[in-house]
């Protein structure tokens, strides 16, 4: 059995982990060479010292330290970072606070007292008891002010014990840059000298210094002057973007995939309880997808997913029989009830390790760390390939993997001896699988007002998302919700009808139909009237995607939705009236389209606008090509169809 001695430990409202010796350093130097507004002009603060080390015994426990210093610049700043929180499990590890304090501007140092210390169950876990353990130490730092600097550092030491018989493994993963400067990072192991380490650096040019003694080995990591990573709309993550150092003793994937098996392997255990329900489930269900799909439906949506990272509080997973019975759970714990139910079934189900959010993904090109995944689903073996299933969506089905795990790369955890894991890609974005389809029936009345009706159909995870914001409101809240997209999408106009399919079934896509109104629609010049076709009450709306293409040029990626949004309009005008309709409009590249198409059928205009989003991630270099698409659908919203009086 393998012993991880990989570093979990991630903060809130901070920039990372750090180290600096127990001896605190005088006020009086720190304050002299604290950074001010001229120096770093715009920022809220700036990390002065963000320094991390970890100490690997083997067969014993590790201890991690926590040091850091933060210059706090505006009084922004001081609300953003003036609560210091540590996540830590109470359960696996002990947490001491070897010092914390304020400088103030003057050179005063004020020390929290204790009542500005706690222990809090995170926020997540506070209905959730198998998951109590896992805390928030929280100091709120006392004397704040602009030119303020905090400064503090706790220890945190793993508590649980090993045999001499379990293999020490050790795992890292530092993440440089932050949303502020950083003066000073640096990143520090110690490691058993018999304990073979490989490591990495990703985004900067930088090699550890290495010091050797009689029974350990020293690598550290020091990177100054930092730039902080700025902000942009839909950018990525910000561990998606910074440079980071990886350290790890495991030799490949396979060994990663081994030490969860050791962890994971003997969680996956039935009961009579689980049996029955399994039982239950699949009685008179004749094809494998309809077995799968209704044990799916039991762990998604009668097992409550508890929002608790991969990892923070540990990797191993609670007894399938004790997430049964308790009805909740985090990813892992999800996941490895319903590999068991699964199984139950005669499946052949495994974990799948990701790393999911904005822009990120496993990079499998560096060396193998626990720290690379956030994330537990599941594969069922589906002939030669694999059925992902995520249970942590209580809204999606068996059939369908929602887009924030779709394409990303994962560490499927077969266990088997001679293959204990396989790099896997999960299902690939289809633009077409998400969408908004909507038909639109208007009539333009002699004096120029808008009568309509329409009906909208989803999919994928537009279908996801239309369910949730009306699962979410109380029924009577539901239309006043989408009168005011309509007031988005036609300013002033009224939502008269609004009805919207079972939300309970989610193997029926969301169908909205509504009616809407809108008094004097049409500009009126020389007896003509001037519109342009109406969008329906839907999201999103074409005005929706100008936040996204905002910018001239962008510095980092942009984070868009694969997605396909087609409307059909259908207008009745008055009788004798001709009209003359836009132009046609046609822009496709390799990152999305847009085509709108106007004709008069059986004496009714027809417009059809059509966009597809073909990629989730803009390059910065392909910006342009997104916003060319985009301008040219905000350009066409805005195209006016005219009607004259015949004659």
């Amino acid at each position: 059995m393998h012993k991880s001695l990989g570093i979990t430990l991630f903060l809130t409202a901070v920039l990372g982990l750090s180290l600096l010796s127990l001896a605190q350093a005088p006020a009086e130097s720190i304050l002299k060479n604290a950074p001010t507004t001229d120096d770093y002009p715009g920022m809220e603060g700036v990390c002065m010292l963000d320094e991390g080390i970890v100490t690997s015994v083997p067969h014993g426990t590790s201890t991690y330290v926590v040091h850091q210093r933060l210059c706090l610049l505006t009084h922004e700043g001081v609300k953003d970072y003036g609560e210091v929180q540590i996540p830590y499990d109470s359960e696996t590890e002990k947490i001491h606070l070897d010092y914390a304090r304020t400088i103030t501007p003057d050179g005063r140092e004020v020390i929290p007292n204790e009542s500005a210390i706690h222990e809090v169950t995170l926020p997540a876990a506070q209905d959730a008891p198998m998951y109590s353990s896992i805390k928030l130490y929280t100091i709120s730092m006392p004397a704040l002010e602009p030119g303020a600097i905090i400064d503090y550092q706790v220890t945190i030491k793993d508590t649980q014990t090993y045999s001499e018989e379990e293999e020490s493994d050790f795992s890292g993963m530092w993440c440089f840059a932050w949303g502020l400067p950083v003066q000073t990072s640096c990143y520090v192991v110690h490691v058993p000298k018999e304990l073979p380490i490989r490591w990495q650096v990703k985004g900067v040019d930088l090699a550890p210094t290495v010091q050797t003694d009689s029974d350990t080995v020293t690598y550290t990591f020091l990177r100054n002057d930092i730039p902080a990573i700025g902000y942009e709309p839909y950018m990525p993550d910000l561990d998606a973007l910074s440079p980071l150092a990886v350290v790890t003793s495991f030799a490949d994937w396979n060994e990663v995939a081994a030490w969860y098996n050791d962890l994971a392997a003997d969680r996956v255990q039935t009961d009579s309880n689980i049996v029955a329900k399994v039982n239950e489930l699949t009685a008179g269900v004749q094809t494998p997808s309809d077995k799968i799909s209704a044990i799916y439906d039991f762990v998604a949506r009668k097992v409550r997913y508890v929002a608790i990272e991969f990892g923070l509080g540990g990797y191993q997973p609670h007894p399938a029989p004790k997430t049964f019975a308790n009805r909740y759970g985090d990813c892992k714990d999800q996941a490895t009830l319903l590999i068991t139910m699964l199984r139950t079934a005669g499946f052949e189900a495994y974990p799948v390790l990701l790393r999911v959010g904005s822009g990120v993904d496993v990079d499998f090109d560096l060396p193998p760390a626990v720290q690379m995944f956030n994330h537990v689903i599941v594969a069922v073996r589906q002939g030669d390939g694999w059925l992902f299933l995520d249970p942590t969506y209580d809204l999606a089905t068996s059939s369908y993997l929602p887009q924030n795990d779709q394409a990303h790369h994962g560490l499927l955890v077969l266990g088997h001896e001679d293959q204990p894991g396989l790099i896997v890609t999960t299902d690939p974005f289809v633009p077409e699988k998400t969408y908004v389809k909507s038909e639109t029936h208007a009539t333009i009345s002699p004096d120029g007002d808008l009568e309509a009706t329409a009906k909208i159909e989803t999919g994928g995870d537009d279908d996801l998302w239309y369910r949730s914001i009306l699962i979410d409101r109380r029924p009577d809240e539901r239309k006043d919700l989408f009168g005011q997209i309509l007031s988005a999408v036609i300013p002033r106009a009224q939502l008269t009808e609004f009805d919207y399919s079972d939300l309970d079934d989610t193997h029926t896509a969301v169908t909205i139909t509504e009616g809407f109104k809108k008094d004097h629609y049409v500009q009126k010049a020389g007896g003509m009237f001037l519109f342009p076709a109406p969008y329906p009450a839907q999201i999103p709306f074409p005005s929706l995607y100008s936040d996204e293409v905002g910018q001239d040029s962008r510095t980092y990626p942009l984070m868009i939705s694969p997605e396909r949004i087609e409307t059909r309009t259908w207008i009745t005008i008055p009788a004798g009236m001709t009209v003359q309709l836009p132009e046609d409009t046609e822009v496709t590249n390799e990152i999305a389209s847009f085509s709108a198409h106007y004709s008069v059928t059986d004496g009714k205009i027809l417009a059809i606008r059509v966009l597809q989003v073909n990629t989730n991630e803009v390059s910065p270099e392909k910006y342009s090509l997104y916003k060319q698409v985009i301008d040219a659908m905000l350009e066409d919203a805005n195209a006016m169809i005219v009607a004259r009086p015949t004659g």
